[in-house]
């Protein structure tokens, strides 16, 4: 198994419809003293208003965007998305299947074919560029450990979950 970080994923999603952010004079005063050239485009008040390319932490719709954009890099790999959980996706190559699971920009990938997997990590890090990845058999990922170091066994814990939960309650 392999767990994948997918660093500023909404900054790979286009936007599709036009979204105007107004950038404080605070900001904007920086902006134009690091960069003169976008001085003309200071307003009156020292603001300034921008057009969005790129999908941003805390826009509506850039959550949305992202996961057409990383659910259409999948399915171009050949991954089906499960008709009943739309975060899993699967991919069966001379009958070994492949399976994604997806939470906004955390993947975990499982096969028993390793070479699969190192494929698919090529082909997603080639789409984007900031990726971190981990391998072994113990994995963290949203907030459950695996421990996959005994063949065909998955063993599945919550124990930072839990001693929180522990604490907070006494």
């Amino acid at each position: 198994a392999v767990t994948l970080d997918i660093g500023g994923a909404y900054l790979n999603a286009d936007m599709i419809e036009e979204v105007l952010m107004l950038i404080s004079k605070e900001l904007a005063d920086i902006l134009v003293k690091s960069n003169p050239q976008f001085k003309p485009y200071q307003r009156e008040d020292g603001t300034i208003i921008v057009r969005l390319d790129k999908a941003l932490y805390g826009c509506v719709e850039s959550g949305k965007l992202w996961n057409m954009k990383i659910t259409k890099q999948l399915i171009s790999m050949g991954y089906k998305q499960n008709a009943y959980e739309e975060c899993v996706f699967n991919r069966t190559e001379n009958g070994v299947q492949c399976t994604i699971v997806l939470f906004v920009d955390d993947l975990k990938i499982t096969c028993v074919d390793k070479s699969m997997i190192d494929n698919d990590v090529k082909i997603l890090k080639e789409c984007f560029q900031e990726i971190t990845v981990h391998e072994g058999d113990n994995h963290s990922y949203l907030g459950m450990n695996f421990d996959y170091s005994e063949r065909f066994r998955v063993k599945v814990t919550m124990k930072g979950y839990i001693d929180d939960m522990m604490s907070q309650y006494n």
